[in-house]
């Protein structure tokens, strides 16, 4: 089992290391997440998001294993929809800042680190998806 996975990793393109860094931010985010403050004071980063997440980090680890040309597209489906109900969910605190109101409460930056590391690991993912996902042996 050991020599399989050792052999994935040595034929694994850019595409891959793209995708699987993808994931680690992603993780970041999902265990800052579900183990943070929430991001109003009336709705958190729910266990929808953070199950979608976990889902999309999963996905993005298999691409070790299954070399499909476009297998990064399945992550950044779900990786989008997370970074969308981060939105959903932070939208207040954002407007409330920018009309310098205090509506919603929550905590703004939070809500900021959210959306930067859950669009950095979209945008590694849509790249993942346009880069070769085995290694060029000559």
């Amino acid at each position: 089992m050991g020599a399989l996975l050792l052999n994935k990793v040595k034929s694994a393109g850019i595409g891959i290391w793209l995708g699987i860094a993808a994931a680690v931010i992603e993780l970041i985010a999902v265990i800052m997440a579900a183990t943070g403050d929430a991001l109003t004071s009336n709705t958190s980063l729910g266990a929808d998001a953070v199950a979608v997440g976990v889902v999309g980090i999963l996905l993005s680890l298999a691409a070790l294993w299954v070399r499909f040309n476009f297998w990064q597209l399945m992550p950044v489906i779900l990786y989008t929809v997370t970074f969308g109900l981060t939105v959903k969910s932070g939208i207040n605190v954002l407007m409330d800042r920018f009309n310098d109101v205090v509506y919603s409460g929550g905590n703004f930056d939070m809500v900021v680190i959210y959306l930067v590391l859950l669009g950095v690991a979209c945008i590694l993912c849509i790249a993942a998806c346009f880069i070769n996902p085995t290694r060029k042996t000559e």
